[in-house]
């Protein structure tokens, strides 16, 4: 186990204890943090661990601590701005009529609408019976999503009303008012000794951040929900993500109403993948044999889990050939040329603990300088969303044969138009080895972040930039041929990892959403 899996694990178990130890009056933090029938400690335990807690721990220098001090008061009044902005803009154009009984699916990160939702909705849609509706955050990462006709699409802020306004207000009160008696009491009772334990600091500093930051802002968002979920009472909720406290407040409050609830994976479920001890949902559909036995050890019941396969695999099997078309001409592809696809990666401070800072610097220099050593191969470079891109871009702007890809693009569409795949641990590595992409996965010294891949012995992983060039030269020349083990590393892996690969995890996803 690496020393980041290490400790993220240690901040699941800290927050599991934490939550549980008696503060007064046999109460827990569970307890004197429930509102309405609904645990704002069980709201963001799955983001405590691996955002709040990793990034206090990150925190060594004065101005990291003053940047995490000051952090729940910008967080405030950069939402509120936001949020005023977005409220008015619906003020002229409020449709808060919804239709009873829908199955809704709560598309709050494009991304994960995009690859896992929308598939699925389109398979439902056939369904003629089924009353569907998406619903947004447009305070969040929003862009405009793909409509499908008959869909009901609706932002969470378009139900803002002066009923709604007034009802935030006096549950705000009541929680802030009690949240500000709850640090002084922690320190008095048995959940004491774990602010003075090996993590103690960053439990402070997470502690205010949340306190003061977080549960406040959410506030708002659970007075919408709550409103939807009683007025309209879905059938359903659906979900792509299981750590979001925006998505888990929809599913407690849910669970009281006896609204069923499905987690549909879209990232993976290791030991890295903490969030899944918190699991909040009736039911999960996973990609396949490994992640259901990974769930299994994160404290899941083997009976909420159902192996599907991926919404995400479905357009490997069945990619659109007009859009690929359409790529390839906007970018001005060679057909005559072999094409490399670099997934870049990108990492926040807090991964500097776990890993050499300037490591990944080397292996993004490495992989242009291998590029500049080849112009008879064309490199494409697709950003991570949330990269900054401007340090790849210097390095790759003398290279002619590099071309930087818009970052919002699709990559499983960009994989199909590649014929080999690099990057330093995406999961889109599983997407090019389905459909048979030579896969490449430099892990150069005091890299540990690429681990799962590592085990796998279905990438070819160069530890140095002289290995990486070699590679490139079997490429360059045609002498690229994979070997017998990798082929069958591949096979193996594949058949562990997903479920069939015929396209229709959708289908049965859809029918899993039907039945439960």
């Amino acid at each position: 186990m690496s020393k980041f899996v290490q400790e993220l694990s240690e901040y699941a178990d800290l927050v599991k204890k934490f939550g549980r130890a008696n503060i007064s009056n046999n109460q827990n933090l569970v307890d004197k943090l429930t509102f309405n029938e609904v645990s704002y400690w069980d709201v963001f335990s799955a983001e405590m661990c691996w955002r709040h807690l990793t990034t206090a721990s990150s925190a060594k220098s004065i101005f990291s601590f003053f940047k995490l001090f000051i952090k729940p008061k910008f967080i405030i009044i950069r939402e509120w701005l936001i949020r005023k902005k977005i409220k008015n803009s619906f003020k002229k154009k409020r449709n808060n009529h919804l239709p009873k009984n829908a199955i809704i699916f709560l598309a709050f990160m494009p991304r994960m609408y995009l690859d896992i939702l929308h598939p699925v909705i389109l398979s439902l849609k056939k369904d003629k019976k089924a009353k569907i509706v998406v619903l947004t955050d447009q305070s969040g990462s929003f862009i405009s999503l793909p409509k499908i006709q008959g869909v009901i699409y609706r932002d969470i802020w378009s139900f803002w009303d002066k009923d709604l306004d007034s009802k935030s207000k006096s549950f705000k009160k009541i929680v802030l008012k009690k949240i500000n008696s709850i640090y002084s009491e922690i320190q008095k009772g048995d959940s004491n000794k774990f602010l003075f334990g090996k993590h103690g600091k960053a439990l402070k500093l997470s502690l205010k951040v949340l306190f003061n930051g977080y549960i406040p802002l959410i506030l708002e968002q659970a007075i919408i929900s709550e409103y939807i979920l009683n007025k309209y009472k879905p059938k359903k909720i659906i979900s792509p993500d299981a750590s979001d406290a925006r998505t888990r407040i929809y599913k407690l409050i849910g669970k009281n109403l006896n609204i069923p609830s499905l987690d549909i994976q879209f990232g993976l479920t290791g030991p890295e993948g903490v969030e899944w001890k918190f699991f909040v949902a009736d039911k999960v559909a996973v990609w396949g044999k490994s992640s259901k036995d990974n769930l299994i050890k994160h404290g899941i019941k083997k009976e909420k889990i159902l192996i599907t396969g991926s919404p995400r695999h479905d357009a490997l099997v069945f990619p659109n050939k007009k859009i690929l078309n359409n790529l390839r001409d906007k970018y001005k592809l060679n057909s005559n040329q072999k094409i490399i696809l670099y997934a870049s990666t990108y990492t926040d401070k807090s991964h500097h603990m776990f890993s050499n800072s300037n490591v990944l610097d080397d292996m993004k220099l490495a992989v242009f300088e291998t590029a500049k050593a080849f112009p008879n191969l064309t490199f494409l470079v697709k950003p991570h969303p949330v990269e900054d891109i401007h340090e790849s871009f210097i390095l790759g702007k003398s290279c002619k044969n590099v071309i930087f890809i818009d970052k919002k693009e699709d990559i499983s569409l960009l994989i199909h138009l590649s014929d080999y795949f690099l990057s330093f641990g995406s999961t889109s590595t599983i997407d090019a080895l389905i459909i048979n992409k030579l896969s490449i996965c430099p892990i150069f010294p005091g890299w540990p972040f690429s681990k799962f891949f590592e085990k796998s012995k279905a990438v070819l992983i160069p530890r140095s930039k002289e290995e990486l060039l070699n590679i490139f030269y079997k490429i360059s020349i045609g002498k690229d041929s994979q070997e017998k083990n990798l082929q069958t590393n591949t096979r193996d892996f594949i058949k562990n990892h997903t479920y069939k690969n015929d396209g229709m995890s959708s289908f049965r996803i859809k029918n899993l959403i039907l039945k439960f």
